[in-house]
Formats: C-alpha cells, sequence, structure tokens
C-alpha cells in the first residue's frame, strides 16, 4: 500500500485462495472449521475456496452475517 500495491489488483481471487489453501506456516482450524460447515470429511487435496470462506464467517457468526462470498451474484 505504502509502495503503490492497489490490493484489489493484489488479491484476486486466485491469489487469495492459493493463501488460503497453503501448506506453509503453523497448522491451522481453516480445514476443519470448512470440514464442520460441511458437515463431511473432505479429500486430503480439498481446494478451499472463497465460497467455503463465506460459508465459515456465516457460521462463526451465528447466522447474524451474510457474507458477500456466499451471495448469488459472487458466485
Amino acid at each position: 500500500i505504502e509502495n503503490g500495491v492497489n490490493m484489489q489488483h493484489f488479491l484476486t481471487i486466485p491469489r487469495l485462495e492459493e493463501l488460503y489453501n497453503t501448506r506453509l506456516g503453523p497448522p491451522n482450524t481453516l480445514h476443519l472449521l470448512v470440514r464442520d460447515v460441511k458437515k463431511s470429511n473432505l479429500p486430503p487435496d480439498y481446494h478451499i475456496s472463497l465460497i467455503d470462506i463465506g460459508l465459515v464467517l456465516e457460521y462463526l457468526m451465528g447466522g447474524a452475517y451474510r457474507c458477500n462470498y456466499t451471495r448469488k451474484n459472487f458466485r
């Protein structure tokens, strides 16, 4: 941002999904949350999408929030 980076151009949908699916760094609970929201086991190579992220956000907010990622016009 300070060096002229435009976040809308940098954080594209594919780049955001790549960041959510990275195997680097400490393990986190995102995969477990997606599994809980989908109510099924995920294959080891499952690719988390922004729609999955939206479902997790709505799940964590207890239905009090509607994420843009889950809206029909986003899909």
